[in-house]
């Protein structure tokens, strides 16, 4: 009966280990997702900010360089821009000559671009709650 019993108690052992090892593994991880998103907002050079009624930002959460949409609206006029922030000097310059056409502004030491997208009409509220819509994007985070 003591084998009994000493193998049962390595298995609740081991099954203690583990399901601590878990939940350590799933700690760390939901940190550096924090970290992750923290670091989005911080660490890049985009400044705007929203503003009640008169400023909307989001960020294209699927786009694979960090892409923020701006939306200025003065008297229901709007103006959509796009503020692209690029990882490699070559495509910083393959956008750039794409985009020469609608560029508004650029900087190449931040591997930014900046163009107006759209032009419109609408209030601050009707802009804000047919966003994806008017962006084009599903998968918006709204600042």
């Amino acid at each position: 009966m003591k084998k009994i019993e000493n193998n049962s108690m390595k298995y609740l052992c081991l099954f203690i280990v583990i399901i601590a090892f878990t939940f350590a593994f799933v700690l760390l991880i939901n940190k550096q997702n924090d970290e992750k998103n923290l670091a989005d907002t911080i660490d890049s050079d985009f400044n705007v900010k929203p503003q009640v009624s008169k400023v909307i930002v989001a960020r294209d959460m699927h786009a694979i360089y960090p892409k923020y949409y701006v939306i200025y609206v003065n008297s229901n006029y709007y103006s959509l821009y796009v503020y692209n922030y690029y990882d490699t000097i070559s495509q910083y310059n393959l956008e750039f000559n794409r985009l020469i056409d609608k560029i508004v502004d650029y900087n190449i030491k931040d591997k930014m671009i900046r163009y107006l997208d759209s032009k419109g009409y609408g209030t601050y509220s009707e802009l804000l709650n047919n966003l994806e819509n008017i962006i084009g994007c599903k998968d918006l985070k709204i600042y």
